[in-house]
């Protein structure tokens, strides 16, 4: 029996360039690392009232959920930039970038009940929405609406970080 995590795997590798792959994994991976790297620049504490809200052209933008941590991420901005370049040297970080938050920043997991204590509820997910003229016409075979989907992912990372596939 496989993982359908294995399985997913499996297909993006068939189906997808594997250096685009790569760079997938290493973004999630930032994102997903934010306490970390906080904690790699000596400010740990801030992580639980900032996140990184975006991830474009080599520069990451974070958003904190008050003025005060805005200035406390921004003083320690180059210990931030060698933090992330040290463990995500392939993502190639230029910059980082601070923006205030309109909602209230909660670093809880997905499913996870709202904490009793804070009354902080979980911050909704936003996705960026994909140009409708990416779109393929049709979807092929079995499966064509994940695939066109899939399609539609990497045509608008690929404009976005302007990555060439070999």
């Amino acid at each position: 029996m496989r993982k359908a995590g294995d399985i997913l795997e499996a297909l993006f590798r068939e189906r997808f360039d594997p250096q685009l792959l790569e760079h997938i994994q290493a973004t999630a991976s930032l994102f997903s690392s934010w306490p970390a790297v906080a904690g790699d620049a000596d400010i740990a504490a801030a992580a639980a009232h900032s996140r990184i809200r975006e991830f474009e052209r080599g520069v990451i933008l974070v958003e904190a959920e008050h003025p005060g941590w805005v200035q406390l991420l921004q003083t320690k901005q180059t210990r931030l930039l060698k933090a992330v370049r040290g463990r995500f040297p392939e993502l190639e970080v230029r910059g980082v970038s601070f923006c205030l938050s309109r909602e209230p920043i909660s670093l809880k997991k997905p499913g996870a009940s709202d904490d009793a204590a804070s009354g902080t509820p979980g911050a909704p997910v936003v996705s960026a929405p994909v140009p409708e003229e990416e779109a393929p016409e049709e979807s092929p075979g079995e499966g064509g609406e994940f695939q066109a989907v899939m399609k539609r992912l990497e045509k608008s990372i690929k404009k976005r970080n302007k990555i060439s596939r070999r």
